[in-house]
């Protein structure tokens, strides 16, 4: 997915493991604040959901965040809420008659889109996306691309930024 707004900046983080990848989602979802979509993009089993779990725990949610492949959307409450959304199954008018428009453009809660190309059109310019692949030496790689407005995403950027995974 291209952005189509001005990128505030470019990331690549490989992750080892399952758990350095919710990692890397947790601190992410520690410093949102609600307003934010964040597509996430790449092949089956890349680490999207895993991702996920990890963002929904660091928002607070308790339980584990499961992939929404059938039910399409699910929601996750903790300090935020976190709609965690799978399109990956629908087509061009199908996404149309879901009602996004309402999970993308809440104040209060935080959207993360999976195979997000068939909503390109509804996706707000200001959003992080991350893509995922599979590597030899790694389960996941992201790349992520801000392309919310800076004074927003610096509130948030550094979350992700290696030194270290660990927390």
């Amino acid at each position: 997915m291209t952005p189509r707004g001005k990128i505030f900046g470019e990331l690549r983080i490989v992750t080892k493991t399952d758990e350095e990848t919710r990692r890397l989602g947790e601190r992410l979802g520690r410093r949102v604040r609600g307003g934010e979509v964040i597509a996430l993009s790449g092949p089956l089993g890349s680490g999207k959901t895993t991702f996920t779990q990890g963002f929904a725990r660091g928002a607070g949610f308790k339980g584990l965040a499961v992939s929404p492949t059938f039910s399409l959307v699910r929601q996750y409450r903790g300090r935020l809420r976190v709609c965690h959304m799978d399109l990956f199954r629908l087509g061009g008018g199908e996404i149309d008659n879901l009602g996004l428009e309402e999970y993308l453009n809440d104040p209060d809660g935080v959207c993360l889109v999976e195979w997000p190309d068939g909503a390109a059109a509804m996706l707000p310019a200001d959003r992080l996306e991350a893509s995922f692949s599979h590597r030899s030496r790694g389960r996941a790689i992201l790349y992520a691309c801000s392309v919310m407005p800076p004074k927003r995403a610096r509130a948030w950027w550094p979350s992700i930024r290696p030194p270290s995974l660990g927390m």
